[in-house]
């Protein structure tokens, strides 16, 4: 614990705010293991002059984020729990790999072509050695007038990639996209899981009929909503798993787009409506419709398909008040 006598330990004077990392010396209430750490900022007056820590704060801090970072182990579940918090790696991708990053960009492979693209969490300015870099089927570059183009090589307009059962079209797009976050391979790891184990938590085919307002389907499916849905990898992995899902996004082209990955990954039966998020949800609840499962992955900004405005400060609020009403009470996720 840092008090004010310490500060010039832990940064020079005149500094505004400092970076503390702690190791927690034993077992503490909130399930950190010896010897996992965490850091933070440690703020103080633009004088220079520090905030009051005190030890009750700084246990406070551990206690309530409990925040460690796991051990890649090389699974596909690689994760670490504590009370507060975990992290999913997705690491089973066998189509997309990252080869290198460095200087903003990423070098990756997807499927046989390669891509370079812009990302701008690579900060670090280490050696391009990888040959590839020169060779890339294809690279998107940012404008100094804002936007970018891909200048697109060998690359065609589309091809498909696999992860796991599921197969994906990929399409270059403005604004550097290709259609697919391959990160959240280890949200759909998990929506799959959960879909699996709701789907045998019912009585007995037979004696399955959905009453109205039931979270569960016809036929014992679990009814999963998909908000803000995109290209469907969600969607995919909620239908793969036996959900009935509804798929919602208010734009056209890429509802399309998920149908097209549907038929390519041999699944069928999915409700799709092309439709403004919050306006959905809304009627869901006027109806009194329930879900075992929601998922919302919402912009920043949008535009739904009359023209509605999405804002995310000014909407997540009532859009999370409407999700808790639509989800089913007890046996139900969110993501």
């Amino acid at each position: 614990a840092a008090g004010e006598n310490d500060w010039a330990f832990f940064a020079p004077a005149g500094a505004n705010s400092a970076r503390l990392f702690c190791i927690c010396p034993s077992e503490s209430p909130a399930g950190v293991p010896v010897g996992d750490s965490l850091s933070f900022v440690y703020n103080c007056t633009p004088q220079g002059a520090p905030d009051t820590l005190t030890i009750a704060a700084l246990d406070a801090i551990i206690h309530c984020l409990s925040i460690t970072i796991p051990a890649h182990t090389g699974t596909a579940r690689s994760r670490r729990r504590t009370r507060g918090a975990a992290m999913w790696i997705s690491d089973s991708w066998q189509d997309f790999e990252v080869l290198d990053c460095s200087r903003g960009e990423k070098l990756e492979r997807w499927g046989k072509y390669t891509l370079v693209r812009p990302d701008p969490q690579a900060i670090w300015d280490t050696p391009r050695t990888d040959p590839r870099w020169r060779t890339a089927d294809g690279r998107y570059s940012r404008s100094h007038t804002g936007g970018g183009s891909w200048d697109k090589r060998t690359l065609p307009q589309s091809w498909d990639i696999r992860y796991r059962e599921l197969t994906f079209r990929v399409k270059p797009m403005n604004f550097k996209h290709t259609g697919i976050f391959p990160e959240q391979a280890a949200n759909w790891n998990f929506i799959y899981d959960n879909c699996r184990a709701l789907a045998g938590d019912g009585p007995t085919d037979g004696e399955r009929v959905a009453a109205v307002g039931s979270g569960v389907a016809r036929g014992g499916a679990p009814k999963v909503l998909n908000l803000f849905a995109y290209t469907g990898g969600a969607t995919l992995a909620a239908r793969a798993a036996g959900a009935e899902v509804t798929h919602v996004d208010s734009v056209r082209q890429v509802v399309t787009w998920s149908r097209e990955n549907m038929e390519l990954s041999g699944l069928e039966g999915v409700r799709w409506i092309v439709e403004d998020a919050l306006k959905f949800v809304r009627r869901e609840v006027r109806r009194g419709s329930l879900y075992r499962g929601i998922i919302l992955d919402p912009p920043a900004y949008g535009r739904g398909a009359d023209g509605e405005r999405w804002i995310l400060e000014d909407n997540i609020g009532e859009m999370l008040e409407c999700c808790a009403q639509l989800l089913e009470p007890r046996g139900a996720f969110l993501v």
